[in-house]
């Protein structure tokens, strides 16, 4: 016999006898084990190893025992343990792999599984928790067979259903695993996990109602499970109950703060509104973002939704950033890299944003943002033809097609109108409607011409503005609901937007001339007022848009951006801001010992009549793109737009062919914003003010060429 052959021997030979003092004890510990008294027999078993250090049954025992208890670490160097006193068993190495499953490691209890089920093939539990590993490690269709054999070793199995439901919902086979969750259910109905699991498959088929219902009953077993209270935040978010939906994510999250899946839902909930309006729910949405990135940072959706919301709040290289993380992990996904276009034309990087567009395309040919947004940067370029295509397809990208409106009557497509009544209708807002609804005469005239009839519907507040221009045109406001029009009422629509494709393809087809015309009676009225004021420049400015979002913060200011503006010698400023609180204009006031001007019995943001009748009697407007700009320019009051030279709006003619009272205030730069703009329009007033004055005013120096 070799020196090999002794150890092996010596390693296989039966191990030493225990005292019988230590078999008296490992009988009491399992009978306390058995009780549930889980104390003693936790200090019984390490009498018994403190006699017997071997004791494989003890070691084996105590690590269940650790296991039962929630300490998995210790309940693993046990059973480890035991092993080593032992040698091979079956149902150590199956506790095993129990332990190192909770503990996260489904690599290694696959492995301490398939050794017991080797040495002991027919193990139910065994092929129901490796089935579990396998399902952990993302191979579904692996663990299927495990959960199926399981299921055939003991057919009342309800967790082996379970987890054959589970299995299926990796594979995308939602009604198959309905099916075993039900059969779990009806085999065990308190087993929450397979209520919670039933509420998830059914969402995924459509039927929230009864995702509802059965998330409902698995919280009325567990009110702490957060596995439900996500799923249901989930179902109520889809089912547009946004408070009920909050609500339950929040308690998810506190519940379960390690859970990257709720804290990731519940960012995108509180992030969810596209025109967000609060930026304190952004910053919270920001923090659920990036504690599910540190959770699982490798995990490219959760990289992409933390990229949409710094982008929100205007941290706009910080959103590049993450986005091309997930760009990375995910090269083939059109989503992530449609949202690192948005931020780059955002940062007036239009080339690589439209690159960034095209390769989304390549990815999804039927991604309609993508495809919406690149048609806006052909329309930046002059490329007509192509952007207004891309425009068209703004109806089937996510902000725009919940507003689309089901017209009983086809859609016209410039063919003649010749005894039928044409539908026009506006959209997309107050500003949009003024900008589009100039093409409005030019339609009119096209439509007499060939004996038909129009109609147009727009914002009630713009009704009396656009019946003057239209005076033989039925104007009226939106109608929806039971005042909608009927299939007798048109023949054909349009959305005004898709006007400028249909009637001035080409730039040069464009006059930009005024249309619109205040009241005559309210123009008078404002002329006097305005009057009051004294000699001057009477300048009236619109600094912001109503929606403050970070990532539109470089296309707007604040009033106190205006100061240098403001402090101008001979002029008047008026404000025709519709959103500024009280608080901010006197705090400019104060500062600057100017007064800007302005009425009480002005609403500036309902009284649209009011407003342009005021502007009538004004020298000039200066406005960021908001209405307010889009109102001067069809009046044809000479107006400065605040804004950046990469504005679609603009065709690539550098100026805006829709108004030829309005100028662009717009500055070169790698990402300029509304407040240098404002700069340029301050020297630029300094300069034309100068010269009527007769002589230089004080004002800084320049950084833009005048």
């Amino acid at each position: 016999m070799n020196r090999n052959q002794r150890r092996l021997d010596k390693k296989q030979a039966a191990p030493a006898p225990i005292p019988a003092q230590a078999q008296a004890l490992f009988g009491q510990a399992t009978q306390q084990h058995q009780a549930g008294r889980l104390d003693e027999a936790e200090a019984t078993y390490r009498q018994v190893l403190a006699l017997a250090p071997r004791h494989a049954d003890t070691l084996y025992l105590l690590g269940v025992l650790h296991h039962q208890t929630g300490r998995p670490v210790e309940a693993e160097e046990l059973l480890g343990r035991s092993i080593t006193a032992r040698g091979d068993a079956a149902h150590v190495h199956a506790a095993l792999g129990t332990v190192l499953l909770t503990l996260g490691r489904p690599a290694d209890a696959a492995a301490a599984l398939k050794r017991s089920l080797a040495l002991k093939p027919d193990q139910a539990e065994a092929h129901n928790n490796l089935g579990n590993a396998l399902k952990e490690l993302g191979r579904a269709d692996e663990a299927v067979p495990h959960y199926q054999r399981a299921i055939t070793l003991k057919p009342d199995y309800a967790n082996a259903h379970n987890g054959l439901g589970s299995a299926h919902m990796a594979q995308g086979r939602y009604l198959e695993a309905t099916s075993h969750y039900r059969r779990a259910l009806a085999l065990n109905p308190r087993l929450v996990v397979a209520q919670v699991n039933l509420g998830k498959a059914l969402r995924q088929l459509g039927d929230l109602a009864g995702a509802e219902a059965q998330l409902r009953q698995g919280l009325a077993l567990d009110a702490t499970n957060a596995d439900a209270l996500n799923n249901l935040g989930a179902v109520y978010q889809a089912l547009g109950r946004a408070d009920e939906a909050t609500a339950c994510l929040r308690q998810a999250v506190t519940l379960a703060p390690d859970d990257a899946e709720a804290q990731l839902n519940l960012s995108r909930l509180l992030a969810g509104d596209i025109l967000m309006r609060d930026p304190g729910l952004l910053r919270q949405a920001r923090a659920h973002a990036e504690r599910a990135v540190a959770l699982r940072p490798g995990h490219a959706d959760t990289l992409d939704a933390l990229g949409t919301i710094l982008q929100r709040l205007g941290q706009l290289d910080d959103a590049a950033a993450r986005y091309r993380q997930a760009m990375a992990l995910a090269p083939d996904d059109a989503e992530i890299a449609y949202n690192l276009g948005t931020t780059m034309q955002a940062l007036c990087r239009q080339q690589e944003a439209a690159a960034l567009y095209g390769r989304a395309l390549a990815l999804n040919p039927n991604h309609a943002d993508a495809r919406f947004t690149l048609g806006l940067i052909q329309l930046a370029e002059g490329n007509l033809a192509e952007g207004w295509a891309g425009y068209d397809t703004r109806w089937r990208s996510r902000q725009l097609a919940p507003h689309w409106r089901p017209f009983p009557a086809p859609l016209w497509r410039g063919e003649s109108l010749a005894g039928k009544r044409l539908l026009v209708w506006g959209e997309q807002g107050l500003g949009d409607e003024i900008m589009f609804g100039s093409l409005l005469p030019t339609l009119r005239a096209r439509v007499a011409a060939e004996g038909g009839q129009l109609v147009v519907e727009c914002e009630p507040r713009l009704t009396s503005l656009f019946a003057r221009t239209l005076p033989d045109v039925m104007v009226r406001p939106h109608t929806s609901g039971p005042g909608a029009p009927t299939p007798g009422d048109m023949d054909l629509h349009l959305p005004m937007g898709s006007l400028p494709a249909l009637l001035l393809p080409r730039l040069g087809d464009w006059t930009g001339g005024p249309f619109l015309t205040a009241r005559p009676d309210l123009s008078a009225l404002w002329r006097e007022r305005l009057a009051g004021l004294g000699d001057g420049v009477r300048v009236g400015i619109c600094w912001r848009s109503g929606i403050q979002r970070g990532d539109r913060a470089g296309a707007y200011t604040a009033l106190a951006d205006w100061r240098a503006l403001l402090t101008l010698p001979g002029i008047i400023p008026v404000t025709l801001q519709y959103s500024a609180p009280e608080e901010e204009i006197r705090s400019v006031e104060e500062a600057t010992g100017v007064t800007v001007h302005r009425w009480p019995d002005l609403d500036l943001r309902a009284d649209i009549e009011g407003v342009a009748a005021l502007m009538t009697g004004l020298d000039l407007v200066i406005s960021a793109p908001t209405a307010v700009g889009e109102l001067a320019g069809a009046l044809g009051v000479p107006c400065w737009r605040v804004g950046t030279n990469t504005d679609w709006s603009s065709l690539g003619a550098g100026a805006r062919p829709w108004f030829s009272s309005m100028s662009i205030m717009s500055v070169t730069g790698a990402a300029p914003t509304a407040a240098d703009c404002v700069a340029l329009a301050t020297h630029r007033l300094y300069a034309l003010t100068g010269r009527r004055a007769g002589h230089l005013l004080p004002c800084p120096a320049s950084p833009f060429p005048i």
